[in-house]
């Protein structure tokens, strides 16, 4: 989340006086897999229905208009902060490593599959209010995003999962069929997808006076898991200058890139 916002900055103050490149983010990646080796991955999942946003987001029409020639069923969001807030990691990894902590580090005995054991009714309920918090911040600036069931359901329907609940859907998604939970903490579920994408949308949450407590609950438990301070490792909005800044001068600023 804001990548391209905090990848811009850094150009702007190395790069003065020369014309930066246009910046294009997905809302997540397109193939899902496993690397094999050196030499090799395994592609498990193809994801449908991808969208993407340029930034500036002026120039979205014209990277589409690229890329499509690479990803024909590529679309265009409105924005990057529509893109960064349509990465359903942010939303499931965390809760569920954090809600299968004991289990993660007993996995010498018994390695168990993430989304399929480890995304029970209960766990998939905590993802779905982490959710709802999402979907919140989307609403506040007037952006429609799809809920978490509903981005799964459209990129791996085909594939064969279905369901009406978050736990449902995850466990009969073909796809996760070999995804393995980590054996530690120190991974990228916590180190990546909380201060890339929890704590922006903590962030964010704070400028649009929008409550995010499972958010920040997740956030503080990851933490005190990995023994770290992941919201001072995270993309904060300080950094990028956007602390104080407004709905409107947002949006704008995403549109323009000025």
């Amino acid at each position: 989340f804001g990548g391209s916002l905090e990848f811009a900055e850094i150009l702007k103050k190395k790069c003065v006086n020369k014309k930066l490149p246009i910046f294009v983010e997905f809302e997540c990646m397109i193939y899902s897999g496993f690397k094999n080796d050196s030499g090799s991955v395994w592609v498990s999942g193809y994801k449908k229905g991808l969208k993407m946003a340029a930034y500036p987001g002026k120039l979205t029409n014209f990277a589409l208009e690229t890329l499509t020639k690479v990803y024909p069923e590529l679309s265009s969001a409105d924005n990057i902060i529509e893109t960064g807030l349509s990465n359903g990691n942010s939303v499931a990894h965390a809760p569920i490593l954090a809600l299968n902590a004991g289990w993660a580090e007993n996995q010498d005995m018994e390695p168990f599959l993430f989304y399929w054991q480890g995304c029970t009714s209960g766990v998939g309920r905590v993802v779905e209010g982490v959710d709802e918090e999402r979907l919140a911040l989307g609403k506040a600036l007037g952006i429609q995003l799809f809920s978490e069931k509903e981005m799964t359901l459209k990129y791996y329907s085909y594939q064969g999962a279905h369901g009406k609940t978050i736990s449902e859907i995850y466990r009969t998604n073909p796809v996760y069929e070999w995804d393995y939970a980590p054996k530690t903490f120190q991974h990228r579920f916590f180190l990546e997808d909380i201060p890339y994408g929890m704590v922006p949308m903590e962030n964010l949450g704070k400028i649009l006076k929008v409550k995010t407590p499972l958010i920040t609950a997740i956030i503080e438990i990851a933490s005190r898991l990995t023994n770290q301070d992941l919201r001072s490792q995270g993309r904060d909005f300080r950094r990028l200058g956007l602390q104080d800044i407004s709905k409107e001068d947002l949006l704008d600023r995403v549109r323009t890139g000025i």
